[in-house]
């Protein structure tokens, strides 16, 4: 069913007056909104001087209604605002266009402070400015916070993008929310999405393991995964991953908090270091038959030598032998 509107206009008395669905609300009620604002309200003559400050004005400057009507706003100003932000400022509201923008401050005790400036021109009725609305608040806090965010991500990019190992981000859909610059070189190498095929051949090398990290949200340290291309010696590399979980940012989220998990690979060619295991292994092996060569012609030597020997050895035992059959005991004559 369609709600009958209700029109609010002002009147000079104190109490509400209702007529045929219209609602009249006593001017003090509109003071009392401008006085009780969270918001610093001020309201200036057309040259931009102090007629009225409400509480939170003085809360944000730091300055009383009583010191600051009749001075100009030009007080608040700091140097550190460019004029051409001024310049702006004036040219729009002197076409009686609202202006909102961002101002560095000086507050009444000497620092700045940024503010978040609404200023509204106020027309009388033949259309001429007669006074500006102004509305601001402190947002330096904000700005601080919102330049450390900044600041963290900008130097995490760098760090990410700059780093010689491949970092890649993945949703659980596995599609690719970010990389970096050597991962992206990796992929021109391949032709095709690494992250996928590396995921295909750790779920085949781990099987049941995978899917229980995989549905855990567990870590895998590092795995070793060989990618054989068609014709061309077969490359290495090491991966491991890393699940971790993001605020949802989304609206609907902002009462009832869920967390979007994520995968993060980081990558590592080690086909050079594979080939260079591999060689040490070759050579091991190598070396391994060369000493086995060795000794077997040593072998095959001392066999030689022995076999030299054996025929001197024989003549000399069989002399021995036959010296042991010619000898016979010497009998001497004592009847000379």
């Amino acid at each position: 069913m369609k709600r009958k509107s209700t029109l609010l206009s002002l009147s000079e008395g104190t109490d509400p007056v209702k007529s045929k669905g219209n609602v009249t609300l006593p001017a003090s009620v509109f003071r009392l909104v401008v006085e009780q604002s969270a918001l610093a309200i001020s309201i200036t003559d057309s040259k931009a001087n102090i007629l009225y400050a409400n509480s939170a004005f003085q809360r944000v400057t730091g300055y009383t209604p009583e010191e600051i009507i009749g001075c100009n706003e030009s007080i608040l100003s700091y140097q550190m605002t460019p004029k051409s932000v001024y310049d702006t400022l004036w040219a729009q509201i002197s076409h009686q266009q609202p202006w909102n923008g961002i101002l560095v401050n000086r507050h009444k005790a000497g620092h700045c402070y940024l503010a978040d400036l609404t200023i509204t021109p106020i027309m009388d009725n033949e259309g001429r400015t007669v006074y500006y609305l102004g509305m601001h608040r402190d947002v330096t806090e904000m700005h601080r916070l919102e330049r450390q965010v900044q600041n963290q991500k900008a130097l995490i990019e760098s760090v990410v993008a700059s780093a010689q190992v491949a970092i890649v981000l993945l949703d659980e859909q596995e599609q690719v929310i970010l990389d970096n610059q050597a991962y992206q070189k990796l992929n021109g190498d391949f032709g095709q999405e690494l992250a996928h095929y590396l995921l295909t051949v750790l779920r085949a090398q781990l099987g049941a393991d995978f899917e229980s990290a995989w549905r855990d949200k567990h870590n895998i340290s590092i795995q070793e995964v060989r990618y054989d291309w068609p014709d061309r010696t077969p490359r290495w590399f090491s991966c491991s991953l890393s699940w971790f979980e993001e605020q949802d940012p989304s609206i609907d989220a902002f009462f009832v908090p869920r967390r979007q998990p994520y995968l993060l690979m980081v990558i590592q060619e080690v086909t050079a270091l594979k080939r260079q295991q591999e060689d040490i292994r070759m050579n091991g092996l190598r070396m391994l038959l060369a000493e086995q060569e060795r000794i077997q012609s040593l072998r095959e030597l001392l066999l030689g030598v022995l076999y030299q020997l054996e025929g001197p050895l024989n003549v000399f035992s069989a002399a021995q032998r036959l010296l042991g059959r010619c000898e016979k005991p010497v009998v001497q004559n004592h009847y000379l």
